[in-house]
């Protein structure tokens, strides 16, 4: 429902590899002045060396490993809080991801941090305490240590308490995310469908025509509101949104589904039944559209009385997705229909494995076991 997958992307190695130079001095910044946050970065990416910021960045990052192999004898502590650092950032800043920065990586190389971070301020306190005891201010000095050490907890308990507000709900989770970043996809689908769910949706409907504006090629977009007005009983709008999704994407077996539905709430069986056929007549590397549509097909055959047939199409999608959880209970179902308790339930089982929160395979089961 909204979701896009995190996982490895076409962004060339280079152009990753500048980006990350830019994206460690952001962690180093978040580390010492935890301010504007933000769940789902919209990081620009650098494509040349050639401009101040990465320049700028790429200088720090050499000054900070010249300064640990200078202190590696002095202050191992220091030279080892660096060094630890940015190996353990290593990892991520090589192999090109889809998501350039997450703030979460930092949960290990954050310690490198607070070693050195620990470690300067023990280094300066010492300093400045040697000095300050030749001039006899030393209980002044200590209650100034005492008043800044309070400061910087309050002040960082409220940036704490701040962010938990963020976090709060989803609704407010996702709008700080939009706000921050306007023209990514991902987080006004995340908050469009939050509403969605919580029918809100004249909010949803908003965020989905923010999407298309920003990106007209987004298929998520076009299906979300679609199904928005055709609940609302607004079928032709509806059927223009789903007509310009398949003008961009004709294999999208989101996009047919969603137009099989249109039909079903319109009371036209046979049409729904023809844009589910259509659509798995397009090849698509979609395995969980492609089981939907099966899943689709195969419920109106049963609608129609045609078991053979819905069984036939309940199967086809367990084996393009055997962890659809869907299709194991509409095989269910068919069991029960067949008269075949013990099959039925092992698929109702299986459901409930997948989905623990399937509720309708558990009303099933109860059925069953009385």
């Amino acid at each position: 429902k909204g979701f896009i997958p995190r996982g490895k992307t076409e962004i060339p190695q280079t152009e990753y590899l500048l980006t990350q130079v830019n994206v460690i001095r952001t962690y180093l910044r978040l580390l010492l002045f935890p301010v504007n946050q933000n769940l789902d970065y919209d990081y620009p990416l650098t494509k040349s060396i050639n401009n101040f910021p990465t320049v700028i960045s790429l200088f720090l990052h050499i000054a900070l490993l010249c300064i640990s192999y200078l202190l590696r004898k002095k202050n191992r502590l220091i030279s080892f809080g660096i060094l630890f650092f940015y190996i353990t950032l290593s990892i991520e800043s090589i192999v090109p991801l889809e998501d350039v920065i997450k703030e979460h990586t930092l949960y290990l190389p954050s310690i490198g941090y607070f070693i050195v971070f620990s470690s300067v301020c023990f280094w300066i306190y010492e300093v400045v305490g040697s000095y300050i005891r030749q001039r006899n201010f030393r209980t002044v000095y200590q209650y100034i240590c005492l008043f800044m050490i309070c400061f910087l907890l309050f002040l960082n308990g409220i940036l704490a308490y701040k962010r938990t507000l963020v976090w709060q709900s989803e609704i407010t989770l996702w709008k700080d995310v939009v706000q921050k970043s306007p023209m990514k996809d991902r987080p006004r689908i995340q908050l469009g469908v939050t509403y969605l769910l919580q029918g809100e949706l004249e909010q949803a409907k908003f965020q989905f025509e923010s999407l298309i504006k920003n990106n007209p090629q987004n298929l998520i977009g076009y299906s979300n509101l679609s199904v928005i007005y055709t609940n609302q009983g607004n079928f032709e709008k509806a059927y223009e949104l789903l007509n310009t999704a398949l003008n961009i994407d004709i294999s999208s077996q989101m996009i047919w589904n969603n137009l099989g539905y249109l039909y079903e709430n319109r009371g036209e069986d046979n049409l729904a039944i023809q844009a589910y056929q259509s659509g798995l007549s397009y090849k698509s590397t979609d395995a969980i559209g492609l089981a939907n549509t099966h899943t689709n097909l195969g419920t109106l055959y049963a609608k129609q009385g045609k078991l053979e047939l819905a069984f036939d199409q309940f199967q086809k999608a367990i084996e393009i997705y055997p962890g659809f959880a869907r299709g194991h209970y509409s095989i269910g179902v068919a069991y029960m229909y067949y008269g075949k308790k013990e099959d039925a339930k092992r698929e109702f089982l299986e459901t409930l494995k997948i989905d623990p929160n399937f509720e309708q395979a558990k009303v099933f089961l109860d059925k069953i076991n009385k």
